[in-house]
């Protein structure tokens, strides 16, 4: 309740200027690397099973039901601090979803990814190349609206900043389709501004991609899966024309697909011809698809059917193995991802 009706509408309705640095900013430098490590920590409690003390299923209910809820609300904060001033709230009147079929954690998504650009732990293992600290570089990032909180912290705490963009990525990958929602929608905002802050892009393309493709093959997305279609096709739209970004991206693929060299480049040819999102987000889809196991095409195919080619020698090496050797950093997300799209 406090997070809903204080700290998220504070943050949303402080506008640009002394008053952000002098009150907003220490608020969140306290709140949110604390929220972050206790979500982070009771999920992975959660997933252990070992939240409720000698198994009692009411009390693992009631966690679940409060740590779905506690999830939802720090998303919604993220996704404030990372939006626009004066840009829309997500489900507003402009931005809203249109009811779609209930998810498996009972919120109800659109299927075709536009509700994600209503533009959602701790950024210690998510720090992109070169830090984020780029100070003023940050104040001429207008999108026609006014300065976001995230491009405020950019100025005055960048470490801080680094936080933020861990837990748009973090939410991703917690299993609740509400904050999944909400997390792609700050991520939107965030691939947005890459082109601009080096440090970002390379988060961007590195563990924000790995993330996105993490979640798009797991069950809790399944109704959300457009919306994760339409962050991947943005992040490969935005940075594979750039001379960072491009090998940036192609590394990602190749160290969680385990796709050859010969494989992205034919994938980037004919992603790169093609006119319409649509079929861009198909093409993603298809690489995916491709590369995974036979539960992981059942679950991509659960939402629109996926048209392939049932053997492509040249896609997957066998065994598929990184070809780059991932930081400390990394490794944990690199392996869970390479674990569930490979099955092993």
């Amino acid at each position: 309740m406090l997070l809903r009706h204080v700290v998220t509408v504070w943050v949303s309705k402080c506008p640009p200027g002394p008053t952000r640095a002098l009150w907003v900013v220490p608020l969140c430098r306290g709140l949110l690397p604390h929220l972050s490590k206790r979500l982070s920590s009771s999920w992975q409690q959660l997933q252990q099973g070992t939240t409720a003390k000698g198994g009692a299923v009411a009390e693992e209910v009631l966690a679940d039901s409060v740590l779905r809820d506690l999830t939802r609300e720090f998303m919604a904060l993220i996704l404030a601090v990372v939006r626009p001033f004066g840009a829309p709230p997500l489900g507003s009147a402009s931005v809203a979803a249109a009811p779609g079929p209930k998810s498996p954690t009972g919120s109800s998504r659109r299927k075709d990814g536009g509700s994600a650009d209503g533009t959602g732990a701790s950024g210690k293992g998510h720090q992109g190349p070169g830090g984020l600290a780029i100070a003023a570089a940050a104040a001429g990032m207008g999108t026609g609206l006014g300065e976001s909180l995230f491009e405020t912290l950019l100025v005055v705490d960048g470490e801080l900043a680094q936080v933020v963009v861990g837990c748009a990525v973090d939410g991703l990958c917690w299993p609740d389709t509400e904050s999944v929602h909400k997390a792609i929608a700050a991520c939107r905002n965030l691939v947005k501004l890459a082109p601009t802050l080096p440090g970002l892009e390379g988060f961007v393309c590195g563990p924000m991609l790995q993330a996105s493709i993490f979640s798009l093959v797991q069950v809790f997305t399944v109704e959300i899966q457009a919306e994760l279609l339409s962050l991947l096709r943005q992040i490969m739209s935005t940075s594979l024309p750039r001379p960072t970004g491009g090998p940036a991206i192609l590394m990602t693929l190749q160290q969680v697909l385990g796709v050859t060299p010969e494989a992205l480049q034919s994938f980037v040819a004919t992603y790169n011809a093609l006119n319409s999102e649509k079929d861009q987000r198909q093409h993603i889809k298809q690489l995916v698809a491709q590369a995974g196991s036979d539960e992981v095409r059942k679950l991509l195919a659960a939402v629109s059917k996926i048209s392939y080619a049932p053997s492509v020698p040249s896609l997957v090496e066998a065994p598929p193995k990184f070809r780059h050797t991932p930081s400390e950093q990394d490794a944990p997300l690199q392996g869970a991802i390479y674990n569930t799209i490979f099955n092993e």
